[in-house]
């Protein structure tokens, strides 16, 4: 069997077995000799994130399957999520300030491309990513006893940008001072732009007027310690995400696409849950109450909770099976649902409340948070 994607599924398929490709936007471990005793880089330059979704799609036979890998294993750094007040093992400290959330909402866009053969949504929202390393490959960390990684003269000292556009725009990279301006057009375009220890900034701009601008982390001359992780962030064009459209029952706004996507619902069952508009006839429904296979058809102006909801909804307040199978409640503590109705008569309950009450035997095992 060879090791490319086409290799595997073939050598796959021909055992009548399913083929699940793997998309990773990063690989960058600091473990000393006394502990783990993992000390490398593996990548992530070139748009490895993109670059690999773009492979997914472009296999004659699309696979059946695509794993993210991962979404919180911040050991390698391959983590698609916040770190904050996440466990990690002891001495994993590159991870800290380094969010990478924005790289899961990356991968959203190409995500729903790949449910839908390669076609990419047209963009209702501008939006700008940007991630780079903190330091330059050659760098000499002043107090690291572990040493450079192995493999991290091979990294790209690059700011990677991907400007997602309504229109065409001039999207500026700063870097020590120095601004690199590229004009981009409607849709997807990626950038590279070499750095320098100093500041980054970016923005967008259009007709004259900046629309979008962030500022980033600093590029370090003199790390303390090796860190080839990534700094990872976004900038979007401003949604209702406060949901000014008000409180009432989604199904209200069945036909309202704009009024359903800054609402939130107000029966008691669905208290809070953002109001999202499903295409194909699902009309406006309540987050709470899509199932997985039907997230793909949310528009996209309503598609801001859909890439990490936040905790908070009472597990009980969820009638899906696939939305309660991947949820948490305001304390933190997962959601499951039961074979039957729990004494509750609720069929999703906090693991709190189950534990609580003696109910672990009702879990539906079929599903696993």
């Amino acid at each position: 069997v060879g090791r490319t994607d086409a290799d595997w599924q073939a050598a796959l398929q021909a055992n009548g077995q399913t083929f699940m490709a793997a998309v990773s936007p990063c690989f960058f471990t600091h473990y000393p000799v006394s502990g783990w005793n993992k000390n490398w880089y593996f990548g992530g330059d070139d748009h490895l994130l993109v670059t690999r979704w773009e492979e997914m799609m472009s296999l004659v036979s699309t696979p059946e399957f695509v794993e993210l890998v991962t979404y919180n294993d911040f050991g390698e750094s391959h983590y698609m999520t916040s770190p904050d007040n996440r466990p990690a093992p002891s001495g994993t400290d590159w991870v800290v300030g380094f969010d990478h959330t924005a790289w899961l909402r990356l991968s959203s866009i190409y995500a729903h491309a790949y449910q839908n053969s390669g076609n990419v949504a047209s963009v209702s929202q501008d939006q700008l990513f940007y991630y780079y390393r903190p330091h330059p490959k050659a760098a000499v960390a002043t107090g690291d006893t572990e040493g450079p990684p192995w493999h991290c003269i091979e990294a790209e000292d690059s700011i990677y940008a991907v400007a997602v556009m309504k229109s065409a725009a001039m999207v500026h990279i700063e870097n020590a001072g120095t601004t690199v301006s590229t004009a981009v057009g409607a849709g997807i375009t990626l950038l590279e732009v070499p750095f320098v220890a100093g500041s980054v900034s970016v923005s967008v701009e259009r007709s004259s007027v900046t629309i979008l601008s962030a500022t980033g982390m600093d590029i370090e001359a003199s790390p303390v310690k090796y860190n080839f992780n990534y700094f990872v962030d976004d900038v979007a064009e401003a949604l209702d995400t406060a949901r000014q459209g008000g409180s009432v029952p989604c199904y209200t706004l069945w036909s309202d696409v704009a009024l359903c996507c800054s609402s939130k619902d107000s029966r008691s069952a669905f208290l809070n849950h953002d109001c999202v508009h499903v295409n194909g006839g699902g009309g406006c429904q309540p987050s709470g109450f899509v199932a997985d296979k039907d997230w793909a058809k949310v528009v996209d102006n309503c598609r801001a909770t859909i890439v990490e909801p936040e905790p908070g909804y009472p597990c009980a307040s969820i009638t899906s099976k696939d939305e309660c199978c991947k949820r948490k409640d305001s304390n933190l503590s997962n959601c499951f649902y039961g074979n039957v109705a729990f004494g509750s008569g609720n069929m999703c309950e906090s693991a709190a409340y189950i534990t609580a009450n003696g109910e672990t035997a009702n879990i539906d095992n079929t599903y696993d948070t």
